[in-house]
């Protein structure tokens, strides 16, 4: 019966998935972000399939708590790029003069 209670108890296991995020950041800032998510044993992303392979317990968090994580850091570096301001145009005079075509 000890046996039976101590399986019920120790039935917490390491799950491995795979989480797409928008890429954004650095490799190290979405592995960051992952990582210290309770529960995250390993988090390793992938700049060329924009995935982030993770291993969690699967008592502590889920996949949609880790993405929520990295997707707050992930989001923050979009409205940056977004927000940036562009280079002013220049002004064109409306006194432009007409440029007849070429002859051959």
């Amino acid at each position: 019966m000890i046996a039976v209670a101590l399986m019920g108890i120790a039935s917490a296991k390491v799950v491995k998935g795979s989480i797409k995020v928008n890429g954004y950041q650095s490799k190290d800032q979405i592995e960051k972000a992952a990582k210290n998510v309770k529960g995250v044993k390993k988090a390793s992303y992938s700049e060329k399939t924009k995935k982030i392979d993770i291993r969690y317990n699967d008592e502590q968090t889920s996949p949609e708590k880790i993405r929520t994580a990295v997707l707050k850091v992930d989001k923050k570096a979009a409205q940056a790029k977004n927000t940036q301001k562009a280079a002013p145009c220049k002004k064109v005079s409306s006194s432009t003069k007409k440029i007849a075509p070429k002859r051959k």
